[in-house]
């Protein structure tokens, strides 16, 4: 380990009793509360000043932050390794891990451009092996900022966003690096292997406009310079760009990978999608016929379903290598009597008892909101602005803005909705398990809640003073990490 320091923020398992889970009955539906059968065994809870929680790709470790000091355990809750920090009094703002596991990216300021490479242990022993920095940037970079005549005003930046590099079995034993500059000036490319650097154009943004290929050493960029956008493509073992395509986008929002093609979006004043081959050929394309505010989510399915939330209130299906609506889905308040879908509803007695779900009887009528601009915001609340696929593309998971305490659960098989959640708080967030079809989602309170095509339940953290504002599944899919303030809850399913 590094440093001598007294680790003092070890994991306490607890075994509260067991919590229910509110099954769906064989029988025919009628109106009262699901039957419960138990799943949860533990609820392990770790209260601390933490920040910054992260699972590694294998799901084998996680990390995060206590002050100056880095904790990481593995996914049972062992401690591997304490990383004393050199940035004593600074908060980590973003961690993240290899896609090996193998190494640990820590940015302590995108402002001042800071970060560290550590390396991770790769045996069981933590003493076989210390955790050491294998690379430490520190941008120091200044642009001119001219105000009159009589000199300029010397401004410092940073950078915008920090990403992996897949390998993808391309023969490179270290991982690259990619940092996105701040105001889109450049994107840089670090070799951790050869300790080189390689020069870029920016993307449009580091939250969106990069795909990396699945199984290629490829990545895709949306670039616009002249107000004109293009897809740069590069390869991530050499970095020369191969293709540059032209896009017919006003304003190009986000692209990613379907095959051998490149499917990007437009700006969210038009709903329209555009495919084009590495010929820079447009292969296909989708637009609506009226017009509209156009995509406010989306999300994808391998290389065969794409699925566009909208600003109408509706999700469109779209098979993505024949290019064709394959379903709109829309959202209204009102449930009709004869809707395939069942309506459970939450209800809580007090703010000391647990919550269960009642099967509704239809018609229904679902809370809304009056539609209204955020503060901050371009972007009116309508439309739907959460989609989640499972992870085997059988299920959709999606909430409409203008209805945030209703979570709608559409089978893609029967392409109908199947399921509708109305909570008592409105809907954060949602997250589907890696390797089956259950849905864990949080409202911003003490309970976390499921769903899988048997039923859903409501499950207490065992904590009231503990809010549950997002999760993370392990990769592997056998724990839930839920995601307070300054604290987290690990969560193993039996």
């Amino acid at each position: 380990m590094l440093g001598s320091v007294e680790c003092t923020s070890e994991i306490d398992f607890v075994c509260p009793p067991f919590v229910s889970w509110l099954a769906r009955s064989k029988k025919p539906f009628t109106d009262g509360q699901v039957d419960s059968v138990p799943v949860y065994s533990v609820l392990p809870m770790h209260r601390c000043g933490i920040s910054n929680v992260c699972y590694s790709s294998s799901g084998s470790a996680f990390a995060y932050q206590q002050g100056q000091y880095l904790f990481i355990h593995r996914d049972s809750g062992e401690l591997i390794d304490t990383l004393d920090l050199p940035y004593k009094a600074t908060k980590i703002e973003f961690s993240h891990f290899s896609y090996d596991s193998f190494f640990l990216l820590l940015v302590a300021s995108y402002g001042k451009g800071e970060l560290d490479v550590w390396s991770i242990p790769k045996d069981s022993n933590p003493e076989s092996e210390e955790s050491e920095i294998l690379l430490h940037l520190q941008f120091d970079l200044r642009y001119d900022d001219i105000v009159d005549n009589k000199g300029a005003i010397k401004q410092q930046f940073g950078f915008d966003g920090v990403f992996w590099v897949p390998q993808n079995e391309n023969g490179v034993r270290l991982p690259f690096l990619l940092v996105v500059l701040e105001h889109r000036i450049s994107a840089m490319v670090y070799s951790l292997e050869k300790q080189t650097s390689h020069m870029i154009p920016s993307p449009i943004s580091s939250k969106r406009g990069i795909s990396f290929h699945p199984t290629a050493p490829l990545v895709a960029f949306l670039h616009r310079p002249l107000h004109t956008d293009f897809i740069l493509v590069y390869s991530t073992t050499t970095w020369k760009e191969l293709f540059r395509i032209e896009c017919e986008t006003t304003q190009a929002e986000d692209l990613y990978w379907c095959g051998t093609t490149i499917c990007v979006w437009d700006t969210y004043l038009e709903c329209a999608v555009y495919w084009y081959n590495l010929l820079g050929l447009r292969v296909g394309s989708f637009k609506t016929k009226q017009k509209q505010l156009g995509i406010k989510a989306v999300d994808s399915y391998k290389d065969t379903l794409l699925v566009l939330g909208c600003y109408d209130e509706s999700i469109r299906l779209i098979q993505a290598t024949s290019r064709k609506l394959l379903k709109k889905e829309v959202t209204g308040s009102l449930i009709p009597y004869g809707h395939p879908a069942i309506v459970y509803q939450e209800t809580r007695p007090d703010a000391l008892s647990p919550s269960h779900y009642n099967v509704q009887e239809l018609p229904f009528l679902i809370p809304s909101v009056q539609v209204s601009f955020k503060t901050g915001s371009e972007f009116p609340q309508v439309g739907v602005g959460l989609v989640k696929i499972s992870h085997n593309g059988a299920y959709i998971a999606f909430r409409n803005d203008n209805m945030p305490q209703a979570l709608w659960i559409f089978d893609v098989c029967k392409r109908v909705t199947s399921s509708i959640l109305v909570q008592n708080e409105n809907i954060l967030n949602a997250h589907w398990n890696t390797h089956s079809c259950q849905l864990a989602f949080c409202t911003g309170s003490n309970q976390i809640f499921f769903w899988t095509p048997e039923g859903c339940s409501c499950v207490p953290c065992g904590d009231e003073n503990f809010t549950i504002f997002d999760l993370q599944w392990n990769p592997k899919g056998s724990s839930l990490m839920l995601l307070g303030d300054t604290s987290f809850v690990l969560s193993f399913t039996s």
